[in-house]
């Protein structure tokens, strides 16, 4: 008997907070790679009020709305590999008083995108990086 393993792909990410909404933070999911995970932890913020988040896949938007401080769990059917990807982050605060701006930088959230490489397809990605211990996830 032959038992395949699949190996995982796995991108992380920083997203900053920025005034500008359209400041976007990007990955590029490279073809023969199929996305099964987005997961998002967002950093603790008073200002969280304050905060938008958007998340898109090249021209779908997954999400937009308030800062969500319990994270996201974005589960996603990729049939799209035989292509490159992008998936698009941004952490704004284009709305906010002004005595608060100096502190919004402090702001972030980690991404960690789980993936398959798919049997047959070469994939270059030399992006990939590990987050250290302190990555975690509260909403599990």
């Amino acid at each position: 008997m032959v038992r395949m393993t699949v190996k995982l792909y796995e991108r992380n990410i920083v997203v900053n907070a920025t005034e500008d909404f359209l400041v976007m933070t990007t990955a590029k999911i490279p073809a023969g790679v199929s996305i099964r995970q987005i997961l998002i932890s967002p950093s603790d913020s008073e200002y969280g009020e304050y905060l938008r988040m958007f998340v898109s896949m090249d021209t779908e938007v997954i999400y937009t709305g308030k800062y969500i401080p319990d994270g996201i769990n974005i589960e996603v059917k990729d049939g799209g590999y035989d292509e490159d990807r992008i998936v698009m982050f941004s952490l704004s605060c284009n709305i906010c008083p002004l005595d608060i701006r100096p502190y919004i930088s402090e702001a972030h959230f980690k991404v960690k995108i789980i993936g398959e490489y798919q049997e047959g397809y070469g994939v270059c990605d030399d992006s990939i990086t590990n987050f250290d211990e302190d990555f975690s996830i509260s909403w599990t």
